[in-house]
């Protein structure tokens, strides 16, 4: 990986998260919103801000994706219904003609 294109990503992100577990519903939450990814959306920790992104993660295993993807979509389904959030999915079908 190059470190140059690493600092310059990780440079041009929004914000961070001080703790996992917020930076993990973030993650969660883009995955339950976004239908097609190339790579899944993760949390990771930081060493230059000292704080956990949020980015795609290129280099997980299949295997791993396999039981990761499901999972986070779950964790993120969860957290939307709780929060009493409308699926993009009703939301455009309250808004469009069928």
């Amino acid at each position: 990986m190059n470190l140059v294109s690493y600092e310059k990503s990780c440079d041009t992100k929004a914000g961070g998260y001080a703790h996992i577990c917020k930076a993990i519903q973030h993650a969660d939450s883009l995955m339950d919103q976004i239908t097609l990814m190339k790579h899944p959306e993760v949390a990771y920790w930081c060493k230059k801000h000292r704080v956990y992104h949020v980015g795609r993660d290129s280099f997980m295993k299949p295997e791993v994706r396999a039981v990761y993807e499901p999972a986070s979509w779950s964790r993120g389904r969860e957290l939307s219904l709780r929060k009493g959030e409308v699926s993009t999915f009703k939301r455009n079908r309250m808004t469009l003609p069928i």
